[in-house]
């Protein structure tokens, strides 16, 4: 809570910095003490920054009073960039970061001028980051860095400080859209891209960075997950029933036609699609050779995410060609359609050999 602008106590203060009210406390102590929120607008002492651009409070050399706790707020907000944790996208088109910059508790008094750029980068490796090199472009030019507002404020009566500056409240959300040609050359499914958030000066060109808004660059503020969204598959491979003699693996193996025999192949299907349609054998290995082997009794039956539908039982299988499957998915799996991300499987069961084969190698 904001302690008082008057009728100030130190139990108050101690409660505020999170001390146990009642213990020896001096100023020195209270105005130094290292849990001070060096965010809050009206913490006691000099506001400054470090040589390694962080936000730094140097306390009173003199004159230290109660007054310079009125209206601290040791729980005042800090700056933040935040987003989804995993951002999904499809192919090689743009991707929209959604950020909230919010540090309507900030004080920039003695360091931030009129004209100063609130500037966030985006970097694929944090290497890159920390060197501050080859960071993502946004699809409009200088869309990373925007003018900041923030209003002049009085500190109250008997406070060390004669003037503050408070950062406006309506830094954000805002948009920073990452170019297609940047997305192509993302590692997928997944690749991490690393923010950087910080006060520059006015300048455009080769802006300076004045005020660090995190830890340290090569600590990183916030990182984000780009997922790029995989279509759904299709394969054989779940098979539940003992191989015939001399087999020492044989499994359903599928493609997109009849022929030819002995391929095994996976399936990319439509997002959103509840129709199946493949065709499907029994393709094994035999001896040092393989072999598509002849079915003439099984079940067969779809599999996702832990859960199976039968979709046909007592059906044969081909030796000389697939045999087609074709139907509607069953409700019951993933709602009845294939989705992003999603892997399918096709499981035979309940099998009845033939003596028949064809020897594929």
């Amino acid at each position: 809570m904001t302690l008082p602008s008057s009728s100030l106590s130190i139990s108050a203060i101690q409660t505020e910095l999170g001390l146990t009210p009642g213990t020896s406390a001096t100023w020195t102590y209270l105005t130094s003490y290292s849990g001070i929120n060096t965010w809050a607008r009206l913490a006691p002492g000099a506001l400054s920054v470090d040589s390694n651009k962080a936000t730094v409070v140097t306390p009173p050399a003199s004159n230290m009073k109660i007054g310079d706790f009125r209206l601290y707020n040791n729980a005042s907000n800090t700056p933040s960039i935040s987003g989804p944790s995993t951002l999904n996208y499809l192919g090689t088109t743009t991707i929209t970061v959604t950020y909230g910059y919010l540090p309507e508790a900030m004080n920039i008094w003695s360091y931030a001028v009129p004209g100063d750029y609130l500037t966030t980068k985006y970097y694929k490796t944090s290497a890159n980051r920390l060197a501050e090199t080859s960071y993502l472009t946004p699809t409009v030019a200088g869309a990373n860095t925007y003018t900041m507002t923030y209003s002049t404020s009085a500190p109250p009566t008997g406070h060390s400080r004669t003037s503050s500056q408070v950062v406006g409240s309506t830094q954000g959300p805002h948009q920073f859209i990452i170019k297609s040609t940047d997305v192509a050359g993302f590692t997928t499914p997944n690749q991490i891209i690393y923010a950087d958030s910080y006060i520059s000066d006015s300048y455009v060109s080769g802006q300076n960075r004045k005020i660090d808004l995190g830890s340290s660059i090569s600590a990183g503020y916030t990182q984000f997950t780009c997922h790029q969204q995989q279509l759904p598959t299709l394969t054989g491979g779940a098979f539940v029933t003992p191989p015939p003699s001399g087999y020492t693996a044989i499994w359903p193996a599928i493609n997109s036609s009849s022929s030819p025999v002995c391929t095994d192949t996976t399936l990319t299907e439509s997002n959103g699609q509840t129709t199946y349609d493949f065709y499907l054998s029994m393709f094994g290995v035999y001896g040092a050779g393989t072999r598509v082997q002849e079915v003439t009794s099984c079940n067969v039956s779809l599999k996702v995410g832990g859960s199976s539908a039968t979709i046909a039982t007592g059906v044969t299988l081909g030796y000389s060609s697939k045999t087609h499957f074709t139907g509607s998915i069953p409700g019951g799996l993933s709602g009845g359609a294939f989705n992003y991300d999603e892997a399918w499987t096709v499981e035979v069961s309940s099998v009845t050999w033939g003596s028949n084969y064809t020897v594929c190698s």
